[in-house]
This record gives C-alpha cells, sequence and structure tokens, in this order.
C-alpha cells in the first residue's frame, strides 16, 4: 500500500510539473506577438515596420530568422500616442 501511495505522489508530483510547463509556455506566448501578426496589425509594410522597431525602440526578440516583439512594448508605444481632444 505504501509502495503504491509514493507511486501515486511521484505521478502527482509529474503531472503538477508538467501543467507548470504548460502555464509557463503560454505566458510567454501571451507576452510576445510575431513580427508579421504585428505587421498586420498595423498595415505596415517590412519598411514601415523596421523604422517603428527602430526608433519607437520597440522590445524585439529572434529566434532563427523569426522576430517576436514585446506586447508590453507596443502597448506603451500605443499608450504615448494616445490623442488627447481639448
Amino acid at each position: 500500500m505504501k509502495a503504491e501511495q509514493n507511486e501515486l505522489s511521484e505521478k502527482i508530483d509529474v503531472i503538477i510539473y508538467l501543467l507548470q510547463q504548460s502555464l509557463d509556455a503560454q505566458k510567454a506566448v501571451v507576452e510576445w506577438i510575431g513580427y508579421d501578426e504585428c505587421k498586420e496589425f498595423f498595415d505596415y509594410g517590412s519598411t514601415q515596420m523596421a523604422s517603428l522597431i527602430k526608433t519607437e525602440r520597440l522590445v524585439v526578440a529572434q529566434i532563427g530568422r523569426r522576430k517576436f516583439i514585446s506586447r508590453k512594448s507596443l502597448l506603451s508605444l500605443l499608450e504615448r500616442n494616445v490623442l488627447r481632444h481639448h
């Protein structure tokens, strides 16, 4: 009986670990947006995106040939450009 409890406890620990890894991966995906998705959002071409990244100090990560942009830096860009009507 004790061996079965230990085995069950180990399996539960593995499940908890796997769930935590999944949550960490989901959090990473939520915090970053793909370069192409960002281009589509702004309806910009590659030249406009390159300029936006350079001039607006967007946080960019690159993995291989793929680029990802921090959603936080995009939100900051949008907040800096809010129109205030008087």
